[in-house]
């Protein structure tokens, strides 16, 4: 009975520090999770003339949209990457700058009318900021690395939460509820232990996910051991000749959808320098994420032929596995109702970092208090 005490002792005190800790941070990475998860809205609400398309009707085609960014551009800069509008008011996405610095510039264009809506740093904002100290703690690279470690020491915390929390046998509603009428100390306390149980199951696909996309040396060796994960595709050069591209962007999305039936173009990168190939990026419908599509066809700038694809069905269990991660972690994999989900799953960190910290202080004050009453 000693032996077992003193080793919950040890979970508690484990446990508390760890919330005290880690979980500070963690809080703060669940709260910028919340905001990031419609990221897209909140841009558009803080830069209504930039996002604001003025009808709902797609017809301008990606050469236009280009065409128009890149008269935004200064002489010698290109657009890279164009985004596709993915929703009925929204807007194309184009992402270009010099050579070395390719995507150092967002230009907006209306799908409708070809208008160009505004231009801005591709990497400055308020949710830019907040996607670097979410992701990165806006301390770099390094920074992502200490988010996986959080992620990772705070599934020892809910592993150790869960020990504390468990009933003895005959008593699980003390464990799911929280009293009425009690006493702030455990008021407290049963607020913690509520918000800890009733969520701890969505604050571990989150931490799980996250951990997964913030250290991928270290995870992707683990799912190989499973199923061997395809390899990036790197540039590719042309079948053709010459420096100038014989087929323009718009042949290029038309003969990637032709090659890949009932996908949603997403995207599509422009080649550059010694790349031959135009990348069209699509959604298929197995796929988890709509926003961004996975798959790809790249097709020679040259010769219009498909160099190489990556579909669903081509997918291994390890691409696909991985390819789930970030739609998980952000509610996309489940429409509005995954995203509400996980808008509120990352307030729980913040509640329980609020409700632990009280729990220690009035267990500080009770251990002050009897400290003083000793004669």
């Amino acid at each position: 009975m000693a032996q077992r005490t003193r080793a919950r002792a040890w979970w508690v005190r484990l446990h508390l520090w760890l919330g005290l800790t880690a979980g500070a941070v963690f809080a703060l990475l669940g709260v910028t999770g919340s905001v990031l998860v419609f990221d897209h809205e909140l841009d558009a609400l803080l830069h209504p003339s930039m996002f604001a398309s003025g009808a709902e009707s797609r017809a301008l085609a990606s050469g236009a949209a280009i065409d128009a960014a890149e008269g935004a551009l200064p002489d010698g800069q290109r657009v890279a990457w164009l985004s596709w509008p993915n929703e009925a008011r929204d807007v194309f996405r184009a992402y270009g700058g010099p050579p070395d610095d390719r995507f150092g510039r967002l230009i907006t264009v209306d799908p409708a009318s070809g208008e160009l809506l505004g231009v801005r740093a591709g990497d400055s904002g308020l949710l830019r900021f907040i996607y670097d100290l979410h992701f990165q703690l806006q301390l770099g690279t390094g920074g992502q690395t200490v988010v996986g470690i959080v992620g990772v020491l705070m599934l020892i915390s809910f592993g150790s939460g869960l020990y504390l929390w468990w009933p003895r046998k005959g008593h699980w509603r003390n464990g799911l509820t929280v009293r009425r009428g009690a006493r702030p100390q455990r008021r407290d306390f049963d607020l913690h232990r509520v918000t800890g149980i009733y969520g701890v199951a969505l604050l571990l696909v989150m931490s799980g996910t996250g951990i997964f996309m913030a250290l991928p040396d270290y995870t992707e060796p683990v799912v190989e051991v499973f199923s061997p994960i395809t390899p990036r595709i790197g540039t590719i050069a042309s079948n053709g000749s010459g420096g100038a591209a014989d087929i323009n962007v718009d042949a290029a999305v038309a003969i990637a959808r032709d090659h890949l039936p009932g996908a949603t173009v997403t995207g599509v990168g422009l080649p550059r320098e010694q790349a031959g190939t135009y990348r069209v990026a699509l959604s298929e419908p197995a796929h988890p994420r709509d926003s961004a599509g996975r798959s790809y066809v790249r097709v020679d700038r040259h010769t219009g032929a498909v160099r190489t694809t990556r579909t669903w069905a081509d997918m291994t269990a390890a691409d696909r596995f991985l390819d789930w991660q970030l739609p998980l972690h952000n509610g996309e994999a489940f429409g509005l109702i995954g995203r509400l989900i996980v808008f509120v799953t990352g307030l729980l960190p913040l509640a329980l970092l609020v409700t632990g910290f009280l729990i220690w202080r009035h267990k500080r004050r009770a251990a002050r208090l009897r400290r003083h009453q000793v004669p």
